[in-house]
């Protein structure tokens, strides 16, 4: 990914963006969590959405 990894994920203000947007189109709050990160050596970034009730 020519990425040095750091061992630290670095995609939190793409994390909140999508859980924003995700909570304007459901009208559900939710949290976003990132997953996998060029950051911690992966070739992408992998977010998983999990709704608060």
């Amino acid at each position: 990914s020519g990425v040095i990894n750091s061992g630290m994920t670095f995609c939190d203000f793409t994390a909140g963006y999508l859980a924003s947007r995700i909570t304007l189109l459901t009208n559900k709050d939710c949290i976003v969590t990132e997953t996998k990160c060029y950051g911690t050596g992966y070739d992408y970034c992998e977010f998983e959405v999990s709704f608060l009730e």
